[in-house]
C-alpha cells in the first residue's frame, strides 16, 4: 500500500507470490505480528476499491513524472556528482555520487545536517550510492535539494 498507493502507515502484510513463498512468508509473519487493524484492512480494502483505486494511482504517477525532472535537474547542476540510470516505473533513484566518503556516513550528515533522509547505498551493498525518492510536490524537492546541496558543499 505505500508505494503505489502512497499509504505507507497502512501495513495488511498482503502478499501475492508462488504458494511455497506466501506460506513462508506467513509463518514469519505469525512469528512476529499477530494482525492487522481492523481498521487497516477496512482502509485498504477502501483504497483498492473501483472507484477510489484509480484516483490513488494518477496521483502517485503524477508525483512521480513531476518529481523526476526536479531531481534530474538538480543532479545535472552538480558539475558530474552524479550518475545514475533513471528508474522506469519507480518514485526512487539509486544515484551514484562521486565523493570521497562512505554513503552511511553521508547520509548520516545528510539527517543530521540537512534535515533530509536519503538511503544510503552501503546498506543495498553498493557504497557510494544513495537512494532517493522524489514521489513528492516540487516545492518539498526544491527545498531538500537545496539542504542537501548545502550539505554537501561543506564537505567538499
Amino acid at each position: 500500500m505505500s508505494k503505489a498507493y502512497g499509504l505507507p502507515g497502512l501495513r495488511v502484510g498482503w502478499v501475492v507470490g508462488p504458494p511455497d513463498t506466501v506460506e513462508d512468508v506467513w509463518r514469519r509473519h505469525e512469528y512476529t505480528t499477530i494482525t492487522a487493524t481492523m481498521l487497516s484492512n477496512l482502509l485498504a480494502a477502501h483504497a483498492l476499491s473501483p472507484a477510489v483505486r484509480p484516483r490513488l494511482i494518477d496521483r502517485t504517477r503524477q508525483y512521480i513524472r513531476n518529481g523526476f525532472p526536479v531531481l534530474e535537474r538538480w543532479m545535472q547542476q552538480q558539475d558530474g556528482l552524479f550518475s545514475y540510470t533513471p528508474p522506469q516505473a519507480s518514485a526512487v533513484s539509486f544515484v551514484r555520487y562521486h565523493l570521497d566518503i562512505n554513503s552511511t556516513e553521508l547520509m548520516e550528515a545528510l539527517c543530521r545536517d540537512a534535515g533530509v533522509f536519503v538511503g544510503a547505498g552501503d546498506s543495498f551493498g553498493v557504497d557510494h550510492h544513495l537512494r532517493i525518492a522524489f514521489g513528492q510536490e516540487e516545492s518539498v524537492l526544491t527545498e531538500a535539494f537545496a539542504r542537501i546541496q548545502k550539505t554537501l558543499e561543506s564537505l567538499a
